[in-house]
């Protein structure tokens, strides 16, 4: 990492972590407990890879127009779901917030409830 590159602190939070805890029990049971491993801990280091990029994830366009520019990144669980990990940047705090880990499956207008 270059040494003048801003490094950002990473916050999970709460409701981003129920959500996160209700991905688990879901991939829990309907997944091999190898598989369910490697999804749980996958979720968890994606966030880590904004430290240095924050905002290289695509704008949230069901959340524009709100004071965060909330933004995603995507991560495929299967060939046929993904789960949008949301965020935003707070650049005064030098933090990435995530805040939701959001099902694709789901209907999209409910990320405006989670969010």
């Amino acid at each position: 990492m270059d040494r003048n590159q801003k490094e950002y602190k990473i916050k999970i939070t709460d409701s981003a972590e129920k959500s996160y805890l209700e991905i688990l029990d879901y991939v829990f049971e309907y997944y091999t407990e190898k598989r369910a491993l490697e999804i749980a801990e996958d979720l968890l280091e994606i966030p880590f890879s904004l430290k240095t990029l924050p905002n290289r994830g695509k704008l949230e366009n069901s959340l524009l127009g709100r004071k965060k520019n909330f933004r995603f990144i995507l991560y495929k669980r299967n060939s046929s779901s993904t789960i949008k990990i949301i965020y935003y940047v707070d650049e005064k705090a030098n933090t990435v917030f995530i805040t939701d880990y959001f099902p694709t499956e789901m209907t999209n207008t409910k990320i405006k409830n989670r969010s």
